[in-house]
């Protein structure tokens, strides 16, 4: 346990900016593509992964989790990103079927980006 321990890089203390207003969906999944920009939150070094987090004003915190896929001859190396939201208020509903997943814990399962988008317009709602 204590090898684990050693290997887990934490990236706190740096100031998080401010979301922007984003008028529509493609300015919203753009701002998810550009999660580098909130700030590496820690580093797992035994599996290669990295996680980036954005903490919202509404107590929900939205994780990016990033690995990199190694290339070969025909692909080129790549980045994966699967985007885990975790608590924050109800899902607005749209015929009874929540726009987004809501969970109170961190969940190996993704939201997808449609639901996430959704998120992002409820919470700037007003603006």
């Amino acid at each position: 346990m204590a090898i684990y321990h050693k290997t887990l890089q934490y990236h706190e203390g740096e100031k998080q900016l401010g979301l922007p207003v984003l008028k529509n969906n493609e300015q919203r999944r753009a701002w998810l593509r550009k999660y580098k920009e909130w700030g590496l939150w820690y580093e797992d070094e035994n599996i290669g992964c990295k996680y980036y987090k954005y903490d919202f004003d509404n107590g929900a915190r939205l994780i990016a989790e990033t690995y990199i896929i190694p290339g070969n001859e025909l692909i080129p190396e790549r980045e994966s990103c699967y985007f885990h939201l975790v608590g924050g208020p109800e899902a607005e509903k749209k015929n009874g079927v929540p726009k987004w997943n809501v969970r109170e814990a961190y969940s190996k399962y993704p939201n997808s980006e449609m639901g996430l988008a959704e998120f992002l317009k409820s919470l700037q709602k007003g603006k």
